[in-house]
């Protein structure tokens, strides 16, 4: 596999990944362990990226899509009828994605795709403004499937690949599990929350995802180091020295 990522001579970075394997099975990773400057700046980022990933509102437009529509005057079959786009257009984007992300680099991918959701919820937000009709009901769902091809292709790709490379070996378990375990907690909080928004303040509710996706851009900007093309041991190393860490 090494070999087909790298290409050439991958004996050295295997030696690397063996001597750390070594040394990781020495010791347990524990809650003690974020003590540790470096390692709790890696875990903050990917706790952060676990909540900011759900923030994005991705999972009340899969969750709620119909109830979206129908808020929009479009039927209730009609409504059922166009979610089964949500899907489609997520396995298509998830497919792209997997194309782009080692042409393209993770971190520039992740903030590309938070800025396109940014535009698309803006979006959104102002199509729920317009006169009632057929053509609002529609934008909206042409826009939800923008909003989804942002999602799926770029920000949830980079994600789920993230928690696999950025965590150093001792501690990956303990890290990837706060990270996932904060990603959960917050969907079900976006769960619980969002049909409550919905009713209260309708399109508004996607100018508050906006505003919290911005945040999102700013953070990933700011600390969200670029691994492609790096080994763990590296990006281990970046992290043990960069900013203090």
């Amino acid at each position: 596999m090494l070999r087909r990522i790298r290409g050439g001579d991958v004996e050295h970075e295997l030696s690397e990944i063996r001597d750390l394997a070594t040394r990781s099975d020495r010791t347990r990773a524990r809650l003690r362990d974020l003590r540790t400057p470096w390692i709790r700046r890696i875990v903050v980022i990917g706790v952060t990226l676990g909540i900011t990933v759900q923030l994005t509102g991705v999972n009340s437009i899969m969750y709620f899509a119909p109830t979206i529509l129908q808020s929009t005057g479009l039927g209730t079959q009609a409504a059922l009828t166009a979610t089964i786009g949500n899907g489609v257009v997520s396995v298509l984007a998830v497919l792209i994605g997997m194309k782009l992300i080692d042409r393209h680099g993770r971190r520039r991918l992740i903030i590309t795709g938070q800025t396109g959701l940014v535009g698309a919820l803006l979006l959104l937000g102002a199509a729920f403004r317009l006169p009632d009709s057929s053509f609002r009901s529609y934008l909206v769902l042409a826009l939800m499937l923008v909003f989804l091809f942002f999602m799926q292709s770029m920000v949830a790709t980079v994600f789920w690949l993230m928690m696999s490379e950025i965590f150093p070996l001792r501690v990956r378990g303990l890290a990837t599990g706060l990270a996932v375990f904060a990603q959960w907690l917050s969907n079900a909080a976006v769960t619980l929350t969002f049909p409550s928004l919905i009713d209260a303040l309708g399109g508004v509710t996607f100018f508050l995802f906006a505003a919290v996706n911005v945040v999102t851009v700013v953070f990933l900007v700011r600390c969200l180091p670029e691994t492609r093309n790096r080994s763990l041991e590296q990006i281990e190393e970046h992290f043990r020295t960069v900013r203090g860490g």
